[in-house]
């Protein structure tokens, strides 16, 4: 909502498929919103916007059961909340990127245990590409528990 991240990392994914390239985009924290097509089509969506907020608010949430989890990252009410998003005030959301930040050691584990669990399961892979540095803290276990280089 803020930087662009989402349209860049779309276009060259689009970009690298015309080359002749295999990739894969996997969405993070809210469904795309875009005027071209979308590059993660068919993918699920890991790291949902309202989970990683709650996480990061209540610890009570963190030990709540899955199926509460895949509620709160149904698509339409992340199309509904990422519709409020420009109302978050970026200094309120410092402690929420650090823990990002701290990956597995993080509030948000439970996300990055899912998203490792998928990709050891559904993805062959010969690197891993964060798009940026706020997804830095997931490079560690994403490396040690796949094996793959991680840029």
């Amino acid at each position: 909502m803020y930087c662009g991240n989402c349209l860049r990392d779309n276009a060259l994914v689009g970009a690298l498929r015309q080359m002749g390239h295999r990739t894969l985009m996997v969405p993070l924290y809210l469904p795309m919103r875009l005027e071209q097509a979308d590059n993660s089509a068919g993918i699920p969506l890991f790291f949902g916007g309202i989970n990683v907020y709650l996480e990061e608010k209540s610890a009570l949430f963190r030990a709540t059961p899955r199926w509460l989890h895949r509620l709160f990252d149904a698509p339409r009410l992340l199309a509904w909340a990422s519709g409020r998003a420009a109302r978050t005030r970026a200094r309120d959301l410092g402690p929420l990127t650090l823990s990002m930040l701290r990956g597995e050691l993080g509030h948000q584990a439970r996300e990055l245990e899912a998203l490792v669990n998928w990709l050891k399961t559904s993805v062959e892979a010969d690197v891993i590409c964060l798009s940026n540095a706020l997804l830095a803290g997931l490079a560690r276990r994403i490396k040690a528990d796949l094996g793959l280089p991680v840029v």
